[in-house]
């Protein structure tokens, strides 16, 4: 494999000489074959390659999977729309994670200077010492 330049900076030339946007397959191929990558080698960077791309301001997602070059597109057409991301309807109960539920209880009361404790399955408080005997007897 050539290391004479990262797979980033290769995928920006692949952009340049297609003059339009490609397929992350496609593209990953290009950087891939210019870079003499093997089989091995392609399995290993691939995750790295596409995080890569998603940070790296060079570059714009397209809707189905395309990648380009941003400095080719608007600022309309290239950031993403989120007015649909989020909604004003509270989540059903049932939606609700517990979990998450408590976490956000515990972090509004920690905001007020409060602590909430929680009472686990069998009924004592989370994070509560049992006497010794009690852990031996769920040891074994």
């Amino acid at each position: 494999m050539k290391f004479d330049k990262s797979m980033i900076d290769v995928a920006e030339e692949a952009l340049k000489e297609e003059g339009s946007a490609l397929p992350f397959h496609e593209l990953f191929q290009k950087v891939a074959e210019r870079l003499e990558m093997s089989e091995e080698d392609r399995a290993e960077r691939i995750g790295r390659f596409y995080s890569d791309l998603t940070i790296d301001a060079r570059f714009v997602g397209l809707p189905d999977n395309t990648w380009d070059l941003r400095v080719r597109h608007t600022f309309e057409k290239s950031r993403l729309d989120l007015k649909n991301a989020y909604s004003d309807e509270p989540l059903a109960e049932s939606e609700i994670d517990p979990d998450d539920k408590r976490d956000e209880e515990e972090y509004d009361a920690a905001m007020q200077g409060k602590t909430i404790s929680h009472e686990s399955e069998d009924g004592s408080e989370e994070g509560e010492r049992r006497p010794d005997e009690d852990i031996a007897s769920l040891v074994g």
